[in-house]
């Protein structure tokens, strides 16, 4: 009898594993690069636009495990005051809708962070925040 509960032991610990290294395939690989690429090329096709009066998104683009979205801030030129109310008021509260957001649980979860970049009125880099599984936590 200790030998057959060893036995059934081992063969749930066998497919338990097996499950696991075959989820761990299956959200690798739910979102590869071509499909990030095809993620970012259908957006694109709709920007740039304004999501709000200062802010427009210009432009998304893919790369392995990353989807970075790319905003300029309309009428703003970039300053140390302006980068740290960015990354001070602006990035907390990306980072948390990002955490709620359903469609970005699934990028994280699958290995892909999204990182929000913003650029000033001549295109001059501001701050980029990259949001991913552990920035969750």
């Amino acid at each position: 009898m200790k030998k057959i509960l060893i036995g059934l032991l081992a063969i749930v610990a066998i497919v338990g594993l097996a499950r696991f290294y075959y989820m761990k395939g299956v959200l690798a690989a739910r979102y590869s690069l071509s499909d990030l690429q095809d993620m970012a090329a259908e957006a694109n096709k709709t920007l740039p636009i304004l999501v709000d009066p200062e802010t427009r998104l210009d432009k998304v683009v893919a790369s392995e495990h990353l989807l970075e979205k790319r905003y300029t801030l309309i009428a703003a030129q970039t300053s140390s005051e302006l980068t740290d109310k960015v990354t001070t008021k602006l990035f907390p509260i990306l980072k948390t809708q990002s955490c709620q957001n359903k469609q970005s649980m699934n990028f994280y979860q699958s290995g892909v962070s999204e990182a929000f970049t913003y650029s000033d009125m001549n295109g001059k880099p501001i701050a980029t925040l990259t949001v991913n599984k552990s920035s969750c936590n």
